[in-house]
C-alpha cells in the first residue's frame, strides 16, 4: 500500500524547496522522497533555473492602443540573484511588494517602497560604527 503523505507536509514543499539547495535537501527535512519532491515543484509550476522562475502561461494580450517602442510587460516573474560580494542572495517577484533578502542563517523582507529608507539606514549604522572605532 502507498505511503499517504499529509496535506500539511505536502503544503511545506515549495517554500522549503525556496529555501533550500536541492529537492534532496527538502526530502531530508520534510522526511518524503525526493521524487515527491520533484513532482510537487514541477506541478506548481516553480522553475527556479530559468529566467523569472515560475513558468507561467502566455496569454494573448488584446490592445487598443498602439504599442509603444519601450512599453513591455512582465507577468508572473520571480528574480533571484546572489552577490558575490556579500554572499546574500535578493529575490523579487511582480508578484509580491517585498524583496526578500536571504543569508545562511536569516530571512529578511523589505517593501519595495522602503528600500531607500533602509539604505540611508544602512549608510547612518555604517558611519557610526566607523566614528566610534
Amino acid at each position: 500500500m502507498p505511503k499517504v503523505i499529509p496535506k500539511e507536509v505536502l503544503d511545506r514543499v515549495l517554500p522549503t524547496y525556496k529555501i533550500c539547495s536541492s529537492y534532496a535537501e527538502v526530502a531530508d527535512k520534510l522526511g518524503i522522497s525526493i521524487a515527491t519532491v520533484g513532482k510537487v515543484v514541477r506541478e506548481s509550476g516553480y522553475d527556479r533555473y530559468h529566467v523569472g522562475g515560475t513558468i507561467s502561461k502566455s496569454v494573448p494580450i488584446i490592445n487598443e492602443e498602439p504599442a509603444r517602442k519601450d512599453a513591455f510587460s512582465v507577468t508572473s516573474r520571480t528574480l533571484k540573484l546572489k552577490s558575490n560580494v556579500t554572499g546574500l542572495t535578493y529575490t523579487v517577484s511582480t508578484e509580491s511588494d517585498v524583496i526578500e533578502i536571504e543569508s545562511d542563517t536569516a530571512l529578511m523582507q523589505i517593501h519595495v517602497n522602503m528600500l531607500e529608507q533602509f539604505a540611508g539606514e544602512i549608510k547612518n549604522i555604517q558611519s557610526l560604527i566607523v566614528a566610534n572605532k
